[in-house]
């Protein structure tokens, strides 16, 4: 760095500043981790409590949803068992208390009956039950205020049936069956936990006679058991499960179990048998916070203790590491602070001096940039210029050859077609090159333009197939085109992709010599990422990893000796490539020498233009930007607001409108019709397929016309009031001067025989097949397949290479050197087809295109745009939806020209 004081910097104000920024950064860091300290200090220990409170309920919360869970199931469970039941019972018959008693067990109780049927332990109802349904199931007989088992799979202590035995009179079922009432819920059976249902058994008086019983083993408590077991709150908690009669089932295994009775028999309220504690905070033993949950259908509780000094352990040791982590942090702030601070002070120099030496580069640079704008302005003008300088001629040489090669074949001077052919030959290769460099040359200057639109991927490939086959023939390769046929369309720029295929099928044309080559179309993905693949693979000379690091490098093959064998510049694939990744693509090759190379082409299914994928992702343009492409006025913009005072107006007047074109139309129609709104459809149609049309709202205007006019086709509705269509066509008919007048009836009914008995041409149906309609009037009007093209084209020799070429096809050629006598031609003599060069002096193709399409009976004139120039944006949006189609000079051959004229004729037919 040279010295800052040559240049005016004062080094020591800077460093001074930086010092004073440093130190104030000093303080106020120091003064924010000190209290960041202090509340921590304060926070953290209310912090653990919290974090302790907050398991003892997580915990808690969790086996209470276990419980929960557990208690569904069985209720579910119970139920469905005692529908089962009842229903098996009273399938029999109602119940009832049959005549006498029956001995159960030791006792003898009342007979319990269902219809005709006594139930004892011979029924084999309650194993039928449990067989089906699973648990347990018992049928109660009541004596008394007991209730006492007649059938059960219920086993007692001795591991028999407990029939006879008596439900136990302490139990809560008990109290709700004497009551008249159900029970459901967790009861002990001879000192086990089961889940039960109880359903008092009325006779026909609605007594209650006795019991339906069902019920399951708790199985699941070891289940939830193993949960309490494995649970703990902090070092040294513990949870426990304790049972309705205040029995310890379950705790945490970390905890001696003394410890934990012991705790249990301190507390002021360990619950007791039948009468359970109230949930909530309950006294504990010194050290030990305790907290009762109570699960109410069991009458369980869930007690958790929280040990205190875990909380003032882990606070301690958590404020420790803190205030070393505190102590460090405010070491290394001040260390780094002050170490930035003397970097800053030489950066903040550096700085000064970089921003004086870039205010006097700045002048020169600007100096710089405008010489390249202006260098960049003129290779642009250059690259026009020459578009057209070049093409131009080499379209004509490469024409003419084709001529002389087919008049040379005809006459059989055997020794001149070779000549001619080479000629021919060289020049489409010159071509070639101009176009391949004039291209490489746009791309480089960022002037290349995607214009997007739907094609069908499987037509494209057949037409590149089509046109690159005498190449495989030539190298005697076979073609396997592997592309499925619902692969469907995608919008992308056509050219630029049939340009990327026919370079890679040529490429493995051209170095594949009598072996195979196949194109594998596949897609990949969905949606707007959808990504299609096109590989070429080929069996030819392949490459290796050197070669493909330079195959993409402009004016660059695999190497010299391929260039010397095979020739060409080098530029194709890197012109393709870039064509791929400007529509969010890529090529890529995979090769291995003497095995053949794969080329993958890579696009998205929808290419986006930039501005596209902008307000797709939601980027808008703010207030006064300029918008991405040509913007329409409306006419309401152009005139002034209503409440603005006249005064305020331009003197100046309007420039007055443009004269629309005269066009010779194709006939002239007369449409009679008392519909406004049928006559307004038929002269829309008629005017856009090229005819002058006359409307007439009744037969009598409509005859009246017709005597005037002499129109060259009548079209006629039948149901009219007044005079109807059939009156009207026997009135033409009958005059002879429009008797041979075409008539075309058209009519709601199928009355064809009738007008063609009365003299009609044909009839319609409404509504109006229009095609149908179209077909018909080309017919009566005299329109052919082949007729009169009108050649637009100031070059003399290209002029007269299309004559000769379209005269031989046998179409009738006239020929206008500009616009303005094109405008001239077309209004006395309409032809069938135009075919317009765009640079013309006095009205270039343009211009043209906008005067003719002026007029509406102009539009069905197809317009093929055959150009040498490259179309800027601005070109194609002026074109766009006018013309019918935009070939390029040189790139077309005379067999194509013909080829799109015969399918433009052919679609219009």
């Amino acid at each position: 760095m040279s010295d800052p004081g040559a240049l005016g910097v004062d080094a020591r104000a800077i460093e001074r500043r930086v010092l004073r920024g440093t130190l104030i950064w000093f303080g106020v860091v120091a003064g924010l981790l000190v209290g960041t300290a202090v509340f921590s200090l304060l926070q953290l220990r209310s912090t653990v409590q919290h974090f302790a409170a907050l398991r003892v309920k997580t915990v808690g919360d969790n086996l209470v949803s276990q419980l929960q869970v557990t208690d569904t199931i069985y209720r579910q469970l119970t139920h469905a068992a005692l529908r089962v039941l009842q229903a098996d019972t009273l399938a029999l018959g109602p119940a009832g208390l049959g005549p006498g008693s029956q001995r159960v067990g030791a006792e003898r109780v009342p007979r319990l009956r269902f219809g005709s049927t006594d139930i004892d332990a011979s029924t084999g109802i309650v194993d039928a039950v449990v067989a089906r349904m699973g648990g347990t199931a018992s049928l109660f007989v009541r004596q008394g205020d007991r209730f006492i088992r007649v059938a059960t799979t219920v086993r007692g202590a001795d591991g028999q049936r407990a029939v006879g035995t008596e439900l136990s009179p302490s139990g809560v079922p008990i109290q709700f069956l004497r009551g008249g009432r159900s029970y459901t819920g967790v009861a002990e059976i001879f000192g086990e936990p089961y889940f039960t249902t109880y359903e008092p058994i009325r006779d026909g008086s609605g007594e209650v006679i006795g019991a339906w019983y069902t019920g399951y083993r708790i199985d699941t408590l070891a289940v939830i058991g193993r949960s309490v077991n494995s649970s703990r709150i902090l070092d040294r908690g513990f949870v426990a499960l304790l049972d309705s009669r205040g029995k310890l089932r379950f705790h945490s295994a970390h905890v001696p179990l003394g410890r934990v009775e012991a705790l249990l028999d301190s507390a002021d309220d360990p619950g007791a048998a039948g009468a359970p504690a109230a949930a909530g905070p309950a006294a504990a033993p010194k050290d030990y916070l305790l907290e009762r949950q109570q699960f109410g259908p069991w009458r369980f509780q869930i007690l958790s203790a929280t040990y205190l000094p875990d909380i003032d352990r882990l606070t301690l040791r958590l404020t420790g590491g803190l205030l070393a982590l505190l102590f460090v942090m405010v070491g290394a702030v001040l260390a780094l602070s002050w170490w930035f601070s003397q970097r800053l002070a030489k950066a903040l120099i550096d700085d000064e001096v970089a921003r004086l030496r870039a205010e006097s580069e700045r002048a020169s640079a600007q100096i710089a940039r405008q010489e390249a704008e202006e260098a960049n302005q003129a290779k642009s003008a250059f690259l026009a210029n020459m578009s057209h300088e070049l093409r131009t001629p080499m379209n004509a040489i490469i024409g003419y050859s084709e001529m002389l090669i087919e008049e040379a074949e005809d006459l059989e001077p055997d020794e001149f077609v070779p000549d001619l052919r080479k000629i021919h030959a060289a020049g489409r290769h010159l071509l070639g090159l101009i176009n391949d460099v004039l291209d490489l040359s746009k791309i480089e200057a960022g002037k290349m333009t995607l214009y997007l639109e739907d094609f069908e991927l499987p037509a494209t490939l057949a037409e590149v197939v089509s046109t690159v086959q005498p190449l495989l023939d030539q190298n005697g390769n076979r073609l396997e085109v592997e592309c499925p046929a619902d692969i469907g369309k995608v919008h992308a720029d056509l050219t630029k992709v049939r340009q990327c295929l026919l370079n890679l099928l040529s490429n493995a044309s051209k170095f594949t010599d009598h072996g195979h080559i196949t194109i594998t179309v596949s897609a990949e993905g969905s949606g707007p990422s959808e990504l299609l693949r096109i590989a070429v693979a080929d069996t030819g000379i392949g490459m290796n990893e050197e070669q493909m690091g330079r195959l993409f490098q402009s004016f660059s093959q695999a190497d010299s000796s391929t260039t010397r064998r095979y020739g060409g510049t080098g530029l194709g694939l890197a012109i393709s490539r870039q064509f791929s990744r400007q529509m969010g693509g890529d090529i890529t090759v995979a090769s291995e020498p003497g095995r053949g190379s794969t080329f993958t082409l890579e696009l998205p299914r929808q290419v986006r233009l930039e501005a596209e994928a902008d307000a797709e992702t939601g980027v808008e343009a703010g207030a006064g930007a300029a918008p991405a492409g040509p913007v329409a006025v409306a006419p309401a913009a152009l005139a002034p607001a209503a409440a603005e005072p006249a005064a305020a107006l331009p003197s100046a007047a309007p420039d007055p409108p443009l004269p629309i074109p005269a066009v010779l139309p194709r006939g002239t129609v007369l449409a009679i019709d008392d519909d406004a709104d049928a006559r307004e459809l038929i002269r829309r149609f008629l005017v856009r397929e090229g005819f002058q049309v006359e409307l007439a709202g009744d037969g009598a205007e409509g005859l009246a016309l017709a005597r005037r006019l002499r129109p060259d086709l009548i079209t006629l509705d039948v149901m009219m009031p007044g005079m109807d269509g059939w009156a009207v066509l026997a009135s033409l008919k009958s005059d002879p001067e429009l008797a041979l007048i075409p008539v075309v009836m058209m009519t709601m009914l199928d009355n064809r025989e009738l007008g063609v008995a009365m003299g009609a041409t044909d009839c319609l149906t409404k509504p109006v097949d229009w095609p149908k309609l179209e077909q018909l009037l080309g017919r009566l009007t005299g329109d052919s397949q082949l007729g009169q093209v009108l050649v637009v084209e100031d070059d003399d020799a290209n002029a007269e290479l299309l004559r000769r070429l379209l005269e031989k096809a046998g179409w009738r050629v006239d020929r206008a050197s500009n616009g303005r006598e094109a405008l001239e031609r077309i209004a006395t003599s309409r032809p069938a087809l135009i075919l317009l060069d765009l640079m013309m002096p006095e009205m270039d193709g343009l211009e043209f295109v906008e005067q003719l399409r002026r007029n509406p009976i102009a539009a069905a004139i197809p317009v093929i745009v055959l150009t040498a120039k490259s179309l800027s944006p601005d070109d194609q949006a002026r074109l766009n939806g006018r013309v019918s189609d935009v070939l390029s000079k040189g790139r077309v051959t005379g067999n194509s020209l013909l080829a799109q004229i015969d399918a433009i004729v052919r679609r219009k037919s």
